[in-house]
């Protein structure tokens, strides 16, 4: 359903907000690894 490489852009970008801004932001980034984690890791 998604490209691959816009999976990891937007796992990555979650991970630097999660970082800087508010913990939320890795909640997000684990839903969407578990969602799409065929897309992310290639298996």
């Amino acid at each position: 359903m998604f490209n691959p490489f816009l999976v990891r852009l937007t796992v990555g970008t979650l991970a630097i907000l999660g970082i800087k801004l508010s913990a939320l932001y890795f909640l997000l980034m684990v839903l969407l690894l578990n969602t799409h984690h065929r897309e992310f890791f290639g298996w």
